[in-house]
C-alpha cells in the first residue's frame, strides 16, 4: 500500500501597495501606514506572505527616490488604486 504524501498549504507571494495623492488623503485616514495596516490584514486572511512594499507619496514614488527602477515608467498606466 502506498502511503500518500501530505499536502502542505503554501503561501502565495503578494506586493503590497500603497499610495496617496494628496495632504487632504492623509488627513482624512488615508495614510499609507493606515493602507499597509488593512492590506497585512487581507494578506492574513488570504494566506498571502507579503513580499515587497512600494509607497508613492504624492506623486512620488519612493523607490525611484532611492534609485530603484520599478513601474511607472513612461507609457505607463498607474496601477488601480
Amino acid at each position: 500500500m502506498r502511503k500518500s504524501k501530505s499536502h502542505t498549504m503554501q503561501r502565495q507571494d503578494a506586493v503590497k501597495y500603497g499610495r496617496v495623492s494628496s495632504k487632504e488623503q492623509e488627513k482624512e485616514g488615508f495614510s499609507i501606514p493606515a493602507q499597509f495596516k488593512l492590506l497585512d490584514q487581507y494578506a492574513k486572511s488570504q494566506g498571502l506572505k507579503v513580499v515587497r512594499e512600494l509607497r508613492r507619496h504624492h506623486g512620488v514614488d519612493v523607490a525611484q527616490q532611492v534609485g530603484k527602477k520599478i513601474g511607472n515608467h513612461k507609457g505607463q498606466k498607474d496601477p488601480p488604486e
